[in-house]
């Protein structure tokens, strides 16, 4: 390994430990013109009396005490509050050469001193960067370990084990009490969420009861109490952001409605089915009611994401919940969304809600479910098909939480595909029990406030 440069004024000094130069005793408040004014001699009546030698002198006299400051890794409070540019350089010795010339700036011209500081602190920043890049790797707590490497059984500390009992989540987001208002929407997965969260008793509220007639059983296969409103399974960003806009009063669906096998289905949720164009017709009203009624007051909103090969209305470019089997092609049109075109649908959902509930919480995840189908088999076998939606998907959640404060990811899906010894039933798609357990442990761990 090259060994560290040393220090330009002292030799042999290492800049990663305290020097043993005499230490600066700078007022807080002390800017970086002044500090050279104390520093240099004192003019007199001519101004060439000051001869280049004492120039040198009085600029390596205050470098070496700001040089003495940064090896140590101290802030500099007196260098003013200015914004950091960096530096590109890491030799010492070079880094020593700019900020000679910096505070030669500063002499010569006063009105640059902010300049020549914003130069200093940035190498500042740039020697406490380097230090954070030499620790990123280091072996420290067992904690911090099971998040930074993977469980391998290399180390004591990140066990093989680790991986099928250890929570993906590195901190802790307490937000959900037993009285918490919570909704969710997606894929089958989030309907696995809202159930476990009722046995655990906690506030999976329901504002579509449906028709007091109707028995528990009744009500259950028709779709009443799955989630917040009878809205059913959906599978995709835009379709999930139709729902929240048409809750909201925002947009109004057309009232399409198809026949199949005997019943009439409604296809943005065509998890239900109808008697009769006008049952459909008078469910309309009732439906869009209770939806609004949980998205005012829902607390915290649970949104999985399951696919990104979607199908939409060519009239009007309205998204369906799901794959439209019995609808004329005709109507239809089909695309494959990529990472911008979710994160804009998912935005523009969290824009618009946000304004009428300025309270609400988003927890979103990515369904570890794959694809039944595709329609690019053409070009893509499912299984690969599956792998990119599924990339998609997971990056769009990703920037959607970066960018938003009320927004948190939550690792569903790699607790199911990673942390699950058995993650699939027999069929290869839908989870097992060990893993929907799985995933509800580490998220109760994280939000839910035992009481």
């Amino acid at each position: 390994m090259k060994p560290r440069p040393s220090c330009a004024i002292c030799e042999g000094c290492n800049p990663t430990r305290r020097l043993d130069h005499d230490r600066p005793n700078f007022p807080m408040n002390t800017s970086i013109g002044s500090l050279i004014q104390a520093q240099t001699p004192k003019r007199s009546a001519s101004p060439d009396a000051v001869t280049p030698i004492d120039l040198h002198d009085s600029i390596s006299h205050v470098a070496r005490q700001l040089w003495s400051v940064l090896c140590d890794g101290v802030s500099a409070p007196w260098l003013g509050e200015v914004g950091a540019q960096g530096y590109d350089q890491v030799d010492i010795d070079t880094a020593f050469a700019t900020w000679s010339a910096a505070l030669e700036l500063a002499l010569h011209e006063p009105a640059k001193a902010s300049d020549a500081a914003r130069v200093l602190l940035g190498l500042q920043e740039r020697q406490a960067e380097i230090g954070r890049n030499r620790r990123i790797y280091s072996f420290t707590t067992p904690q911090e370990n099971q998040h930074r490497y993977w469980p391998t059984g290399a180390r004591e500390s990140i066990e093989r084990e680790n991986l099928y009992t250890m929570n993906l989540c590195p901190t802790k987001d307490p937000v959900i009490t037993p009285t918490t208002k919570i909704m969710s929407a997606g894929s089958c997965f989030a309907f696995e969420i809202g159930k476990a969260l009722r046995s655990w008793n906690y506030n999976y509220f329901v504002t579509e009861n449906g028709p007091e007639h109707l028995t528990d059983e009744e009500r259950w296969d028709q779709h009443y109490g799955r989630f917040a409103a009878r809205y059913g399974p959906l599978f995709n960003a835009p379709s999930i952001r139709q729902l929240v806009e048409r809750g909201l009063g925002l947009t109004e669906l057309q009232p399409y409605i198809f026949e199949q096998d005997g019943v009439w289905r409604d296809p943005y949720r065509d998890c239900l089915t109808f008697s009769s164009p006008d049952e459909y017709a008078s469910s309309i009203p009732i439906f869009t009611q209770a939806l609004q009624r949980a998205l005012l007051e829902a607390e915290i909103f649970i949104l999985t994401l399951g696919v990104n090969e979607v199908w939409y209305f060519k009239h009007d470019g309205t998204y369906l919940s799901r794959v439209p089997w019995k609808l004329s092609p005709t109507l239809l049109g089909k695309k494959v969304l990529s990472v911008e075109e979710n994160t804009t649908e998912l935005q523009r959902l969290n824009d618009v809600w946000l304004k009428r509930n300025p309270h609400l919480r988003i927890i979103i995840t990515v369904s570890p479910i794959p694809l039944l189908a595709t329609f690019r088999y053409e070009e893509s076998n499912v299984v690969a098909a599956n792998c990119h939606s599924k990339s998609i998907l997971r990056v769009a959640a990703e920037e959607f939480a970066r960018c938003n404060e009320n927004v948190v990811y939550f690792p569903a899906y790699e607790a199911v595909l990673y942390g699950t010894r058995q993650p699939f039933r027999e069929d290869g798609r839908h989870v097992t029990q060990e893993a929907v357990d799985r995933v509800m442990r580490m998220f109760r761990e994280t939000f839910c406030i035992e009481v």
